[in-house]
């Protein structure tokens, strides 16, 4: 990722889809320092550089380049990344906090490492996986350089590939000094012209030299084998990593779920709260219909049971708010209905008298004998 020294440079390339927005948040939350951007014709920024110490990154808009045909984005592809930018920073932990604040999401807790550094890993708001921590390549107090060349020596610290190294190292000296030691007696047997000792002593070294492939054989197999272990060992690793990602992004989903739970929960609690004061007002509106029907001692008896069994309807369920507005329209209207079969009988009445008045029937019929009955015919309205 640097940018000065020899002209030769490895510089990151990332792509976003909002290149304005990226630019910004890398600011506040990593700390990069803004160095060039770039607008298309419609004014939006589809090219960024941005500095972090003496590095540099570049930021890309994604429908603008060739690689769209060969590259997702982490959501695009469930989170995952194909690689990352590891950063060197000097107080990891400060560094967290401000990522952190700013609404980067964290992929792996902050921690020390076995190099002796600490850091920690998260993700910005398009997905993408930055690392930071303690440890930079170039400042371990262990490394050599070599006199002749400038080649950064480093110790080996994995027994396995200790193990491969000293068993190379087998391999060519046995090598050698087999070879070595059949040309030596080779040249001593042919400089004492005896023809049968030569012959005898040739078949001796060739056999000895044949053990001495066979043991290189063997070693080359082991070697082989413990090559394979280690292949194996970091498919394993990454299995692991890839494992342990999944896992941090599954938290963090559970995380937001749970979240979005209590915020469900706690916006249920205030509508229960406030159907409880609709509950109260009702209840309140109730007592007041009972004390108005105290007017007429029928009324207030009917209103009094009605009030009754909405008491114990409330009781039994205060957020019945409805079920009370129903049974106080239901009274209203029974109300009205024997209103109106009042003024209907009272009006069938009036117009029963004229017509019994005028009326052509006997109004009654009576018997003459003394040991009769008499019978009486009355017209009466019919009330609908």
């Amino acid at each position: 990722m640097k940018t000065q020294g020899s002209g030769r440079a490895v510089i990151s390339a990332m792509r976003y889809r909002d290149v304005k927005a990226a630019s910004d948040w890398l600011c506040s939350a990593f700390g990069f320092e803004r160095q060039r951007a770039l607008s298309g014709a419609d004014g939006q920024v589809s090219y960024a550089e941005l500095s972090f110490g003496d590095s540099i990154i570049m930021l890309g808009s994604i429908p603008d380049s060739r690689t769209d045909l060969l590259m997702k984005q982490p959501d695009e592809i469930g989170g995952f990344e194909t690689q990352t930018c590891y950063l060197v920073i000097k107080d990891a932990d400060v560094h967290y906090q401000k990522a952190r604040a700013a609404g980067a999401t964290i992929a792996f807790d902050i921690c020390d490492d076995a190099e002796g550094g600490r850091g920690f890993a998260c993700r910005d708001p398009e997905g993408h996986i930055w690392n930071f921590g303690t440890y930079g390549p170039t400042t371990r107090s262990d490394t050599r350089v070599a006199q002749d060349h400038g080649v950064v020596v480093r110790p080996i610290r994995s027994p396995l590939v200790l193990t491969l190294v000293l068993v190379a190292m087998i391999v060519g000296s046995a090598v050698t000094v087999g070879s070595q030691r059949f040309l030596n007696e080779h040249e001593v047997s042919t400089t004492t012209g005896g023809s049968a000792p030569v012959k005898t002593m040739m078949n001796q070294q060739a056999a000895a030299h044949s053990d001495d492939s066979g043991k290189a054989r063997e070693l080359t197999q082991a070697i082989e084998a413990i090559r394979s272990q280690l292949e194996q060992t970091q498919r394993d690793k990454a299995a692991v990593e890839l494992s342990a990602e999944a896992s941090a992004s599954r938290l963090a989903n559970e995380r937001a779920a749970r979240e979005s739970v209590e915020l469900i929960l706690m916006q249920a609690q205030r509508s229960l709260a406030q159907q409880k004061n609709e509950t109260d007002a009702a209840q309140r509106a109730i007592k007041e219909v009972t004390e108005a029907a105290s007017a007429g001692r029928a009324a207030k008896e009917t209103a009094e049971r009605n009030a009754k069994a909405l008491q114990d309807r409330l009781v039994g369920a205060e957020m019945e708010r409805e079920t009370a507005k129903r049974t106080v329209k239901t009274l209203q209207t029974e109300l009205s209905e024997e209103r109106a079969l009042r003024i209907a009988a009272e009006r069938s009445a009036k117009e029963a008298r004229p017509m019994q008045a005028t009326s052509q029937m006997e109004p009654s019929k009576r018997a003459t004998n003394d040991g009769g009955s008499s019978s009486e015919f009355r017209f009466r309205p019919r009330v609908p």
